[in-house]
């Protein structure tokens, strides 16, 4: 005898056991039945294909193979719908799981008996919602929202580029302390680098400026590019200090403005940073496509004559993160370029190397104060001479200070140091152009009983720069003007009686 087998159809115990055919009450809208009700969810999947289709390709967004739309009922017993639809699981990129939801506008146009229910444009983006409310004509539920894997982020195809970017863009990052700081010093800013880490995905806004953007999305993150490594250093830029107050030095030939680079195998490429604001702390930027790169200026003076001042000014360090993308075999340096010559800092080692003076990472002492008077006595005059007032030659010394660069002389050579004598003020006076003083045979320094005249004087006569061992200790600074003035009815040549001294002594 046949016996016929009847199956209750609950959608939840259906998919339990794997039976199929099997279907949901009708669903309905306002007490209406909703024709052909799968038709709205093809809808609402093709339209989520082709939105998340970018996404999905550059590995931003990832579903499940059972990611489909849903009606949303208003609570789970009901079989009214409500005026949306909710399709997922999916996962973006940067976002809690728990948001994996899409919901799209649902409008139903009224016809007999039956409304044709129409789908519209996205309500917003990924959100979560309750999938006990999800319900399909067909009875299939709602796959786990974590069975969606893990977005990968797309792959950033930047190489061998830096950028310094604010430490906030990198919070999240756990930094490793060197065991000792590195620093990099140049006349307009001392560099330290305290930390280091290696990145393997890069925040999307900080991929930017390392390397602008080939498409108009930019992604939350990247991957590192095959074959590339991604080293970020926690840095702090700073003004070099300890070589006495900033003075103007007028028309100096040389620029003591420090620009960033990195050297990866043997190439040389800019650090970039993001645009300056008003409120940089980077006296002259040099703009790029988008981005800056770094460069730290000597600060100058508003003056008539255009007057830049040295030692460099001050200003308040800035904390920065070090970028750099670079091949996996190569080890970067950092370099700063001053006036056309550079130094490089091993970013592994901390070791530094150059063809310039080292005098500032040899020694902590670089001045001595000022204040001494000399008075080698008062010129004398031919009796018939013009301007014959102008014979006083004493003068203060403002400064006397020790550094590797200096703005009219350049770099000094590896080993050697610039010892700089400053006056207040030029000597006999701005009303006595007439008298020119012979300033190289006027300064003389007296190392171990030997005299050497001055490598650069100012066009004032009134700043001397003597060439020094970089361990210099003492000294003896001499000052004797000569010169020749010019009068009437003769020129004459004139010198002072004496020659007036003073000790130095900067300590190590």
């Amino acid at each position: 005898m046949e016996r016929s087998l009847r199956i209750l159809c609950i959608p939840a115990v259906c998919l339990a056991i794997g039976l199929a055919g099997c279907v949901t009450p009708a669903l309905q809208k306002s007490g209406l039945s909703i024709k052909d009700a799968a038709e709205p969810l093809r809808q609402g999947e093709d339209a989520t294909k082709k939105l998340f289709k970018y996404q999905i390709d550059q590995q931003l967004v990832t579903q499940s193979p059972d990611s489909r739309c849903y009606y949303v009922r208003p609570d789970a017993k009901s079989k009214e719908v409500e005026d949306r639809i909710s399709c997922g699981p999916y996962r973006w990129l940067g976002q809690p799981a728990d948001q994996a939801w899409l919901s799209m506008d649902l409008t139903f146009k009224q016809s007999g008996k039956e409304v044709t229910a129409v789908v519209g444009s996205p309500l917003g983006g990924l959100e979560s919602t309750d999938t006990a409310l999800l319900v399909r004509p067909d009875g299939k539920t709602p796959a786990a929202e974590d069975s969606v894997p893990d977005p990968l982020a797309p792959e950033s195809t930047a190489k061998n580029v830096s950028a310094m970017v604010a430490p906030e863009t990198l919070a999240q990052v756990n930094f490793t302390d060197l065991p000792k700081p590195h620093r990099l010093i140049t006349p307009a800013a001392t560099i330290e680098v305290s930390a280091m880490a290696d990145l393997d995905r890069i925040p999307g806004e900080v991929l930017t400026v390392l390397e602008p953007p080939k498409s108009e999305g930019v992604a939350p993150e990247y991957r590192v590019g095959a074959g590339q490594k991604l080293t970020a250093w926690r840095v702090k830029v700073g003004p070099t200090t300890g070589h006495g107050e900033p003075v103007e030095v007028p028309k100096a030939s040389s620029d003591a403005s420090s620009a960033l680079g990195v050297t990866i195998g043997g190439r040389k490429l800019p650090v970039k940073r993001a645009p300056a604001s008003s409120a940089s702390p980077w006296p002259t930027p040099s703009s790029g496509a988008g981005v800056d790169t770094f460069t730290v200026a000597c600060g100058s003076s508003e003056s008539y004559y255009g007057s830049k001042t040295f030692p460099c000014k001050e200003f308040a360090p800035i904390d920065q993160i070090l970028l750099v993308m670079h091949d996996a075999q190569q080890q970067p340096s950092l370099t700063a370029s001053v006036n056309g010559s550079e130094q490089a800092l091993d970013l592994a080692s901390g070791e530094v190397k150059s063809s310039v003076s080292a005098v500032d990472y040899s020694r902590t002492n670089f001045t001595q104060s000022g204040g001494a008077t000399l008075d080698p006595g008062a010129i004398t005059a031919p009796k018939d001479s013009y301007r014959s007032d102008c014979t006083a030659t004493a003068v203060r010394v403002q400064s006397v200070s020790l550094s590797g660069f200096d703005p009219y002389a350049n770099w000094a050579q590896p080993g050697r140091a610039w010892l700089t004598v400053e006056f207040e003020k030029k000597p006999l006076g701005y009303s006595c152009s007439s008298y020119r003083i012979d300033a190289g045979n006027s300064a003389v320094l007296s190392l171990g009983g030997k005299d050497q005249g001055a490598k650069t004087i100012d066009k004032d006569g009134a700043r001397y720069t003597f060439d020094v061992p970089e361990d210099f200790a003492n000294g003896q600074f001499g000052w004797r003007p000569r010169g020749r003035a010019s009068g009437y009815p003769n020129d004459w040549d004139f010198a002072a009686p004496n020659r007036a001294t003073m000790d130095i002594s900067i300590p190590k």
